[in-house]
């Protein structure tokens, strides 16, 4: 009887290993694919300028949204997926904190960005 109950125990405890294990594993890691730096000062001297999601170069579907504090939309980015501090109509625009968001593998990401004049 007691060996039946050592057996069960030791199969539950594999059952949640393999379990943690697999969750693990199959985990999608958002900040992978996030840009590496979060300041940009788009000032035309080559240092900075421009913030880029280096980890999405595989992914040439996806739209990158560009959104203000206020929520307005102000600019779709598609490959190479580089964003140079300008509107949609290519202005540059002011200094502050814009908010980017994407989807992929059915999972939204977003973060924050730094545009420094």
């Amino acid at each position: 009887m007691f060996k039946k109950i050592g057996y069960f125990v030791k199969l539950s405890m594999l059952f949640v290993f393999c379990l943690f294990l697999f969750l693990n594993l199959c985990a999608f890691d958002k900040d992978l694919y996030k840009p590496k730096e979060k300041i940009f000062t788009p000032n035309g001297d080559n240092i900075n300028d421009t913030i880029s999601f280096p980890n999405l170069s595989q992914e040439k579907d996806l739209i990158i949204n560009i959104f203000n504090v206020n929520g307005k939309k102000v600019k779709k980015l598609i490959y190479p997926y580089i964003w140079d501090g300008k509107d949609s109509s290519g202005k540059l625009l002011d200094s502050g904190v814009y908010v980017y968001q994407f989807k992929i593998n059915s999972e939204y990401v977003s973060g924050t960005i730094v545009l420094a004049k």
